[in-house]
């Protein structure tokens, strides 16, 4: 909870089925699915397997994301560092359908 208030979110009650009022959550969510769909197409993946591979395409822009800068107070952490999380050491970190060292 201090986290949320050093970065000031506000916690508020919605309605329910009401995604209008969450529309930053549904955009970062949105956001996530094209960076997923991005590296399933960058790594030339066969459309009839395409959907078994999303989910470890979906985990990988998931992680990725947290490796993002971000400038909030005038310092600029990736936001893993930011919530005061580890970076997760993400094993061979490369194009996927690429094998390292290509």
């Amino acid at each position: 909870m201090e986290i949320c208030h050093q970065i000031s979110i506000k916690f508020e009650y919605t309605g329910r089925s009401a995604t209008q009022r969450n529309h930053l959550a549904e955009l970062g969510l949105a956001v996530l699915t094209k960076y997923g769909v991005a590296i399933i197409k960058r790594a030339h993946v066969p459309m009839k397997i395409r959907y078994r591979g999303f989910r470890e395409a979906l985990k990988r822009a998931t992680e990725s994301n947290g490796l993002e800068a971000v400038n909030i107070d005038g310092k600029v952490l990736t936001r893993y560092e930011y919530v005061k999380v580890k970076i997760p050491a993400l094993p061979g970190v490369y194009i996927l359908g690429e094998k390292p060292g290509q």
